[in-house]
Parts: C-alpha cells; sequence; structure tokens
C-alpha cells in the first residue's frame, strides 16, 4: 500500500510536509501538478494505491484511474452548478474567475488566496496549468464514485466548500463526514498532525 498526495488549485506539493512527515511509516509519493512553475510530475499508479486529494486533487487523482481507497480533504463531488447538487459556487462565479486569470493571472491568485485566508504569496505560477485547473473543476464531477472506502475530512467553516458540498460528496459516497471545527479550507496546512491521525485510524 502507498499513499498518493494530490494537492489542489493554486498549491503545490510542498502543501503535504505536514501530513506526509507525520506518516513516513507508509510508503508514500507526492504529485506535483505545477501549478506554482515547478515541473509536473506523476507516477505510475497500482490498484494498491491509497488517493488523498485536497480539493481540485480529488477530481485530477479520480481522473487517473482505480484506487485502494480514497481519502477527501477538503473537497466535493462538483465545483460549480446548483447547490442541491452538492457545488460550492455557482458557474457564473468559475466563468469570471477565469476570464480573471487570463487577464491577469498573478492578481487572481492572490485575490484566491486572500478568499481561503491563505496569508502566503506565490512568487511564480503557470497561468496554462492554472487555466487546465480551472477547466478540470468545471468539466470533472463525480457522479458515480468509486466502490472503495472513502474518507471524507472537512472543516466546517470551509470558506470555499460549505457544508452541503461535503455532506453531499459523503452521501453520494456512503460514508461520513469527520468534521474539523477550525482549520478551513487548508486542513493540510492549519491542522496537518490531526489530519494525520484521522488517516492512520482510517487505514488502520
Amino acid at each position: 500500500m502507498r499513499l498518493v498526495f494530490v494537492h489542489g488549485w493554486g498549491f503545490d506539493a510542498t502543501l503535504w510536509d505536514g501530513i506526509a512527515g507525520a506518516l513516513t511509516d507508509y510508503s508514500q509519493c507526492r504529485v506535483e501538478v505545477g501549478f506554482l512553475g515547478g515541473a509536473a510530475t506523476t507516477t505510475e499508479l497500482s490498484p494498491d494505491d491509497v488517493l488523498i486529494g485536497h480539493s481540485l486533487g480529488l477530481l485530477w487523482g479520480l481522473a487517473q484511474g482505480n484506487w485502494r481507497q480514497v481519502i477527501a480533504i477538503n473537497s466535493f463531488a462538483r465545483f460549480s452548478g446548483a447547490p442541491e447538487a452538492g457545488a460550492c459556487v455557482p458557474p457564473a462565479s468559475l466563468r469570471a474567475m477565469r476570464l480573471s486569470l487570463a487577464r491577469n493571472a498573478g492578481k487572481t491568485l492572490a485575490n484566491f488566496y486572500r478568499a481561503i485566508d491563505h496569508t502566503a504569496l506565490a512568487d511564480r505560477y503557470d497561468a496554462k496549468r492554472l487555466a487546465d485547473g480551472l477547466a478540470l473543476l468545471e468539466s470533472q464531477h463525480i457522479t458515480e464514485p468509486p466502490p472503495q472506502p472513502w474518507l471524507i475530512l472537512a472543516a466546517r467553516h470551509d470558506p470555499l466548500v460549505p457544508v452541503t458540498a461535503s455532506e453531499h460528496l459523503a452521501a453520494i459516497t456512503d460514508s461520513a463526514v469527520t468534521w474539523s471545527e477550525t482549520g478551513g479550507h487548508l486542513l493540510p496546512l492549519t491542522r496537518p498532525l490531526w489530519c494525520a491521525d484521522v488517516i492512520r485510524a482510517f487505514l488502520a
């Protein structure tokens, strides 16, 4: 069994430093999507791998193939659409973000960080890969989730993923949400040890 970490939009593989560092007794690797200018990397996947995806990283990972288990952190079944369908934002909001990204990628990324209460600033980024990520958010939805065991970690006060989106993901995967009362949209950064403890218990 190997843990495969996939980060979300606007971040890179360093997002996982805290959680991965607390789970070093497991075989693991990190996928780098390349949003922040680093070289994109992938890995040859095995059906024995466990997907750990943050936000968009869940959708990216599920598009790659089959997994032994799936761990979703601050994630969703669909990003844009109607609230009753488990979406996070209306389609118009995502379209506006894509237009903003085309005009000024750096400003768009900074505004996104501000919206999710992330105080760091990216000193480099790849505008094309960021645009590709938004396209994935627009097109990729979880309608028939794989039957593997799921663990869903979410924050009750996530500024991007509402409670209804987390509950919808849990409902269609026949699982339950493990809630954090704090931590917002960036649980891998704000509550890494809590995430690691819950993941360890799930894997056991």
